[in-house]
């Protein structure tokens, strides 16, 4: 196997990212259906199905071969960050990344030296918030389908591991908000700003969740706060070019200059693409979307409630995400926007007659997606070809 070609565009590697969506979404699909079954692990009840999804995917994710161009874009620098910590030798990452996500490398480090516990800790916590996100938020009938790019998501974090981790920081606290634990919900969705200062613009969710969700958020409103969301990322944008925010200076200040004389049509409509779709789509269904909210139990319209707030969030981020030039900020809520997708697929079925035909043809468009954006991005992510590190060893060494 040359590797010194890599990275390269892939066929097995881009069956097994599929197979590892079609896990997942079958995972999600088994450990809400009737033939279910749970296990106990100590004092708390798992679903079956989520173990499975748990070890396979952190097996694949922990052992993958990890080299130049290989496993990932940032994964060595990973790797030598967590290796010299506590060690006294320097690594650039000491002055670039948040001081919680050092905490972290830190603490792990104190453990163990082995890299890959290090990896599993931290894909470990990711799957596990994937599992407990949808067990507060899974709705009845809701469409699996979309949730085949769950793993998608999953495998951007094998390169950008951080922007994942805070991700998933982000992704707790709103659970915890809808668990009535409001104030613990403000200090993890700060804390996911620790581990990466871009998710800043995010983390206010919670206070614009506490305003909003309660209430059915009338889409013409969602267009006033997009003007809004100019406005502030603007400010935003001279503030930190000014130098007046230590905390986004560096690297951040250099992405806050890239949007200065470009226009939002040039490249970043392509990244902020999904969003829009989405929110097309929900303008679209808007009456039947608040029909089927309404006719939900309390749970249940709770529930959609906060992921119709999330993505409408979502949408009014995306001019602050140009100006800043945040663009790994469509990750922040993809996998919010996949569980409306379901919803949303549920509302179109129900006002069809040939719902199998609906089933299928989503089925397509999302498996095409998804080998559309791993095509489109696996030379930047070094995301190709994907090598199992224990067979490879057992072979060629």
């Amino acid at each position: 196997m040359n590797l010194k070609n890599a990275p390269y565009w892939d066929i097995k590697s881009l069956v097994v990212y599929l197979l590892m969506g079609l896990v997942g979404a079958g995972c999600i699909w088994w450990a809400h259906s009737r033939y279910n079954r749970s296990i106990r692990i100590y004092r708390y009840k798992v679903r079956a199905p989520y173990i499975l999804l748990f070890f396979v995917w952190e097996i694949m994710a922990t052992f993958r071969l990890v080299a130049l161009h290989i496993g990932g874009a940032d994964s060595l620098e990973y790797i030598k960050f967590f290796e010299t910590r506590n060690s006294g030798e320097f690594h650039f990452y000491q002055d670039t990344t948040e001081p919680l996500f050092q905490l972290i490398t830190k603490l792990i480090r104190f453990v163990t030296s082995d890299y890959h516990v290090y990896f599993f800790v931290l894909y470990a916590f990711m799957i596990i918030v994937y599992m407990v996100f949808f067990e507060n938020f899974y709705v009845y009938r809701m469409s699996i389908i979309p949730q085949i790019l769950l793993f998608f998501h999953f495998l951007r974090g094998l390169s950008s591991l951080r922007t994942n981790l805070a991700t998933s920081f982000l992704l707790l606290s709103i659970v915890l908000y809808k668990k009535d634990k409001k104030w613990m919900a403000l200090i993890v969705s700060g804390a996911s700003v620790f581990i990466h200062r871009s998710l800043l613009i995010y983390s206010v969710f919670i206070v614009f969740i506490y305003l909003y969700s309660k209430k059915q958020f009338p889409l013409w409103k969602m267009f006033a706060f997009i003007i809004v969301s100019a406005f502030v990322g603007r400010i935003g944008q001279y503030l930190v070019l000014s130098g007046s925010i230590p905390f986004l200076q560096g690297k951040f200040l250099w992405y806050a200059s890239r949007s200065v004389g470009n226009s939002f049509f040039d490249n970043f409509w392509k990244i902020a693409f999904s969003q829009m779709l989405l929110g097309g789509v929900l303008f679209i269904l808007n009456e039947w979307l608040l029909k089927d909210i309404s006719t939900r139990d309390d749970e249940e319209t709770n529930r959609l409630k906060i992921l119709r707030t999330a993505c409408i969030f979502d949408i009014i981020m995306i001019p602050v995400c140009y100006i800043l030039n945040i663009w790994r900020g469509y990750e922040f809520f993809y996998v919010i926007r996949l569980m409306m997708w379901g919803e949303c697929i549920y509302v179109i079925k129900k006002h069809v007659k040939n719902k199998s035909v609906i089933s299928v043809v989503m089925f397509i468009l999302f498996i095409s997606w998804m080998i559309f954006r791993i095509y489109n991005t696996y030379e930047d992510t070094s995301l190709m070809p994907y090598i199992f590190e224990p067979i490879y060893r057992l072979i060629y060494e």
